[in-house]
């Protein structure tokens, strides 16, 4: 799983920038919708603004993330380097498991939510 999500953020890195603008561009229009006094014709664009705003960060997450790989447990290491690895590693695949539970909680809701606002 962790070498996965290496791969992935090693592939996307280039993307780090592209992603970045967007993110704050969708993210600043939906806080100026939150905020506007007309919002009789703007409302419609908020959910899909904030979607593609929570959307930016969570990609953005994942290069930030896991683009450093994970160093390999040497045995001939001492205990505490052996321990210091295993924590790290332990650390990395928790938040592996969070942004895993995260994107499919992303998707499923970014489903709902553009299939109640299209259909």
């Amino acid at each position: 799983m962790l070498d996965k999500l290496h791969y992935y953020a090693v592939r996307l890195s280039w993307m780090r920038l592209v992603v970045v603008l967007p993110g704050l561009a969708a993210f600043s229009f939906a806080v100026y919708i939150a905020f506007s006094a007309d919002t009789a014709t703007t409302d419609q664009f908020f959910i899909p603004a904030l979607l593609l705003s929570f959307w930016c960060l969570l990609i953005y997450c994942l290069i930030s993330v896991f683009q450093q790989g994970h160093p390999a447990i040497d045995i001939n290491a001492g205990f505490f380097r052996r321990l210091s690895i295993k924590f790290r590693r332990g650390i990395r695949a928790i938040l592996a498991l969070a942004f895993l539970v995260l994107t499919g909680s992303l998707a499923v809701v970014s489903f709902k939510l553009l299939s109640t606002g299209l259909g």
